[in-house]
């Protein structure tokens, strides 16, 4: 369409040229056959007068004037045309250079908004690899320790196994039997966050959410435990009161008091790795976390925002960034393919009253 239009426009052009030259050149041959006609007529009036005397001059004399009044006329207004032509193409090469003056800045400021434009999306997609870059070196880790603390505890369970029993008339009324298990542990224990797990969404270009920031117990490279004590006691009773206490050292209770120590020690072991009994840990970890996620995106995104629930338009890190970049990429293709097209002088044709 553009062709068309410049093909039209020049076509147009040529045409007014042409015309306005032919007329230029009609108005230049009047005046100058109406200047030898007046001038002819002078010639012819001077020569009548030397031939006659003065009485019959006056007749030819004044048909002269006449005539001579009657082709100023044309010499008048052809000179006027003339004038006019000239004034009016002069006037449409003026604004020519105007209009295409405003084209070319218009051109040049539209090229300048797509070079900032594309200089910003280059920002972001540079930002954004960066960030795929640091992601996925976290990613390798899998598994994100943000905390490492050294626990040393000494643990203690003392509980009734078994029912109460009736005792055998003078030792005891009734007796029980009762696990005492003392431990000592000496753990360095390491607490993250699962990278898996983190989703983001994006909400504009300038924010997003993030959620699947979850504390997680990670390992120990040092995890000690010393069995200090593990023994089952029996307690004898009279009425209401303790008569007598009396370590089993039979090799049934011996086997067993072992085996409720693991037993205890394995739910201690899980309790750790659950993080059941490290509440104050979790706040530290879950903010450690979402500033570890604000070193990787506030470069791009001025506003971070964590959220609990999720839906099926959050995306893993990995994934997030890929389809970013993959955007990103196809919108530069697209800014650049505009810069690349050529400035175009048009001149526009502009009509004008031959008045």
């Amino acid at each position: 369409m553009n062709f068309l239009k410049d093909i039209t426009f020049k076509f147009y052009n040529m045409l007014d040229s042409i015309q306005q030259t032919l007329a230029q050149g009609i108005m230049i041959a009047i005046f100058i056959l109406s200047i030898l006609c007046i001038i002819f007529i002078i010639f012819i009036t001077i020569k009548t007068l030397r031939e006659k005397q003065m009485q019959a001059a006056v007749y030819p004399a004044l048909i002269a004037i006449l005539l001579s009044c009657i082709l100023m006329i044309p010499v008048t207004l052809s000179f006027n045309k003339f004038i006019k032509i000239g004034l009016i193409q002069l006037k449409k090469e003026e604004l020519s250079k105007i209009v295409l003056e405003i084209e070319n800045k218009q051109l040049k400021n539209d090229n300048l908004k797509k070079e900032i434009s594309n200089n910003s999306l280059q920002k972001q997609l540079n930002l954004l690899k960066a960030s795929q870059i640091s992601a996925m070196q976290f990613k390798k880790i899998v598994e994100l320790a943000l905390i490492e603390t050294n626990i040393k505890q000494t643990k203690v369970w003392y509980d009734q196994i078994g029912e109460t029993k009736e005792g055998h008339g003078l030792k005891a009324d009734y007796y029980n039997d009762n696990l005492l298990i003392v431990n000592t542990y000496d753990i360095d224990a390491k607490f993250g966050i699962d990278f898996n797990k983190i989703k983001i969404k994006k909400i504009d270009n300038n924010k997003i959410q993030v959620t699947g920031i979850k504390p997680i117990y990670i390992g120990s490279p040092k995890n000690i435990k010393n069995s200090i004590l593990k023994e089952i006691r029996r307690h004898d009773y009279k009425g209401n009161r303790l008569n007598e206490t009396r370590i089993l050292q039979d090799t049934g209770y011996m086997n067993k008091a072992n085996e409720l120590e693991n037993k205890y020690d394995q739910k201690y072991q899980e309790d750790l790795v659950n993080m059941n009994n490290w509440e104050f840990l979790k706040g530290a970890i879950i903010s450690l976390g979402q500033n570890f996620v604000r070193m990787i995106f506030n470069p791009i995104y001025s506003e971070i925002e964590f959220v609990e629930n999720s839906d099926e338009s959050f995306k893993d890190i990995k994934s997030y960034i890929d389809t970013e970049i993959s955007q990103y990429n196809k919108q530069m293709e697209e800014t650049l393919k505009s810069l690349k097209i050529d400035i175009v002088q048009q001149e526009k044709p502009n009509n004008f009253e031959n008045q």
